[in-house]
């Protein structure tokens, strides 16, 4: 006991003033609207690769008719092609 007495401290702390100041934390950026950006953003590449996928299963279908058939599909005939570029030239 005698050790505490000659190595103890008794430290006494006092405050000038009794208020509380409280600190929060809000998100800046809601949940709300972070999986609505996800989610648009996943529904835009989804699009976008759904645009891809028919484009790809177009191409194999014109290469495999060109392949087994010998001859060339034509997407739109040219006349269709100049008539809309004429009428839309000149409306």
């Amino acid at each position: 006991m005698s050790r505490y007495r000659r190595n103890g401290l008794v430290l006494r702390v006092y405050f000038d003033s009794l208020t509380i100041t409280k600190f929060s934390q809000e998100a800046d950026y809601p949940l709300v609207a972070l999986l609505s950006d996800i989610s648009g953003h996943a529904g835009l590449w989804l699009g976008f690769s759904v645009i891809t996928l028919v484009e790809i299963v177009l191409l194999l279908a014109f290469c495999l008719c060109y392949c087994c058939c010998g001859k060339r599909i034509r997407v739109m005939d040219e006349d269709v092609l100049v008539g809309f570029w004429w009428s839309a030239k000149y409306e």
